[in-house]
């Protein structure tokens, strides 16, 4: 039998007790928290946002959700307070420069994130998943391998390429694309499911001056970077790549 620490009863019985991801899979307004959290911070890939525009947005969320079928008496404020409790532990409430924010911890993310999961998704990357990992075990292979014969086999394999693209490009004016339209979307597709996990990472610390110019300069970098003329969603801003 697999040994797994991680996986025995034990182990599941206490996550089941006290881990805030599994409290909100089990909390009887478990839909109105879920998908409160996904619109306002997971889908727009929102961090900290101050009190009162949560508020507002949370209020009209419950009025929405009132006239559909939903009977939620508390008031906005007291449901934040609640969630942003020690016991619930699905949001975490903090001060920046004189003024207070929320933002969604990291077991929340994962409670929402795995609820979305469940849907049957319309478009499946794998063959970019697959790429990935074969792309990782060579970087692997050929990052370690100090063969001196290998690594100038290596070099005048790639130098061959690229002088047989600079041939091709000088003489016909041409570049050919590399990526079809669904290699492109599988990529795409890849790079926002990446940016959202490098958000649940950042929330796995409590924001500080630290954790926020580095979430700045990720931010930045990526929008420097970005080569294709699309919308990118990246974890702290709503939108940083503009179509070109």
């Amino acid at each position: 039998m697999p040994n797994n620490q991680y996986m025995t009863y034990e182990h599941l019985l206490d996550l089941r007790q006290n881990h805030a991801a599994w409290r909100l899979l089990r909390a009887d307004y478990a839909p109105l928290a879920a998908a409160f959290f996904y619109q306002v911070f997971i889908a727009p890939k929102r961090r900290g946002i101050e009190v009162q525009e949560l508020l507002d947005a949370l209020d009209m969320f419950i009025y929405d959700c009132n006239r559909q079928a939903g009977e939620f008496a508390r008031s906005p404020k007291d449901y934040l307070e609640m969630w942003a409790d020690s016991s619930y532990g699905w949001l975490r409430k903090y001060e920046y420069r004189g003024d207070w924010y929320y933002d969604l911890t990291a077991p929340a993310q994962k409670a929402v994130e795995w609820l979305v999961s469940l849907q049957k998704q319309d478009f499946i990357g794998t063959e970019s998943r697959l790429r990935t990992v074969f792309n990782l075990l060579h970087e692997i292979a050929q990052e370690t391998d100090n063969n001196a014969e290998h690594r100038l086999a290596y070099l005048r394999e790639q130098a061959e390429k690229i002088a047989a693209e600079i041939k091709s490009i000088e003489e016909t004016g041409e570049v050919k694309p590399r990526l079809d339209d669904v290699q492109i979307k599988e990529r795409f597709l890849q790079a926002e499911s990446t940016a959202t996990a490098i958000l649940a990472d950042f929330r796995e610390v409590a924001p500080t001056s630290s954790t926020r110019a580095t979430s700045s300069a990720s931010r930045n970098r990526v929008a420097a970077l970005w080569p294709f003329g699309v919308f990118c969603c990246f974890p702290g801003s709503r939108m940083i790549c503009r179509k070109r």
